[in-house]
C-alpha cells in the first residue's frame, strides 16, 4: 500500500512540473509546424528525465534549480528533434557556483549525436552504422581511389572483442568507414570521469559503440537552424561528460503509460500554489 501512494504522489509531482512546461511550450512553439502532440510528448519525457535526475541527488529540488535555463536549453533540443525518452539526451544536476543555484544541464548521447547529424548534415546522410568486430570476422577498409569498406563476421561468434567499426554511409552513395580499436576504448576508459562504474563493468560493449560513435561524429559538419534559438551563442552540450548513458537510468513513472486523453486530465486537475513554478 505505501508503495502505492508513493508512486501516486510521484505522478501527482511529475504532473504538475509537467503542467508548467507544457504550457510554456505552447507559447515557444505557437509559430512552429511542429504538432503540438508530439511536442508535448517530447516535453513530457524531458520532464521526466529531469525528475529522475533530481530524484538520485538528495541536494537537489526543484525550488534550488535554474528553471528557465533548463527550460531553454530543453525547448532547443526538442525544437532540434531530440527525444529525451529515447536517451537521445540526458539531464545531469550541476550546482553553478555563481547562481548558487543547480543547472540540469542536458548533455546529448552518442544516438542523439547521430540523429543530429542525420538531421542537419552538411552533406545529407543516409544512414549510420555501428558494428562491434570480434577475433576471425573480416574487415577491410581502403581510402583513395579504390576507396571501399567490408565487413563480414563470423556467424555465432564469441571470441574476443579487437574492435568497432563504424560506417556513415551518404545521400550520394559515397561511404565514410572508421575503424576503432579496443586499445582507443582503453584510453577513453581510463579518461572518464568513473573508469570503473557500472556502465564499463556491465555494458562494456555498449559503452565502446557509444564511444565509438562519438568519435566517428567528430568528423561530420553539421549546420543546425536557429528556428527556435533566441541565443547566437547557444550550442548543444556534445561534449562526453561521463558516463551519464548508464549512470541515470529513467525509470518513468506510471504517467508516463497513459493515454494522451488521461494525461490531459492529470494536467488540468493540477495547481502550481505554492510550488516554485506558480504564477
Amino acid at each position: 500500500m505505501s508503495n502505492e501512494i508513493s508512486e501516486q504522489a510521484k505522478i501527482a509531482k511529475v504532473s504538475t512540473v509537467a503542467k508548467c512546461f507544457i504550457d510554456g511550450a505552447a507559447n515557444y512553439f505557437a509559430n512552429s509546424d511542429k504538432a503540438p502532440a508530439k511536442i508535448k510528448q517530447l516535453v513530457l519525457s524531458a520532464v521526466l528525465a529531469a525528475e529522475t535526475a533530481i530524484e538520485g541527488n538528495d541536494a537537489v529540488d526543484w525550488k534550488h534549480v535554474d528553471v528557465p535555463k533548463f527550460t531553454n536549453d530543453m525547448f532547443r533540443l526538442i525544437g532540434m528533434g531530440i527525444d529525451f525518452g529515447s536517451k537521445e539526451a540526458y539531464v545531469v544536476p550541476y550546482r553553478n557556483p555563481k547562481t548558487g543555484k543547480y543547472d540540469l544541464t542536458t548533455p546529448v548521447s552518442a544516438d542523439g549525436l547521430v540523429k543530429l547529424a542525420k538531421l542537419y548534415s552538411v552533406r545529407p546522410i543516409k544512414t549510420f552504422e555501428k558494428y562491434i568486430v570480434r577475433q576471425g570476422d573480416i574487415v577491410a577498409v581502403e581510402y583513395g581511389e579504390n576507396k571501399s569498406w567490408h565487413y563480414k563476421p563470423i556467424l555465432f561468434n564469441n571470441a574476443p572483442v579487437v574492435g568497432y567499426l563504424t560506417v556513415i554511409i551518404y545521400e550520394d552513395g559515397d561511404f565514410d568507414p572508421m575503424i576503432t580499436t579496443l586499445e582507443e576504448i582503453e584510453e577513453r576508459r581510463k579518461a572518464s570521469k568513473a573508469p570503473n562504474s557500472p556502465a564499463w563493468t556491465k555494458w562494456p560493449l555498449e559503452m565502446g559503440l557509444a564511444k565509438s560513435t562519438r568519435k566517428h561524429m567528430k568528423r561530420v559538419s553539421i549546420n543546425i537552424p536557429a528556428e527556435f534559438d533566441n541565443d547566437s551563442d547557444y550550442e548543444p552540450i556534445t561534449k562526453d561528460m561521463g558516463d551519464v548513458s548508464t549512470k541515470i537510468e529513467i525509470d518513468y513513472p506510471a504517467l508516463a503509460a497513459k493515454s494522451e486523453e488521461e494525461i490531459e486530465k492529470e494536467l488540468d486537475s493540477v495547481s502550481l500554489e505554492g510550488t516554485p513554478f506558480e504564477g
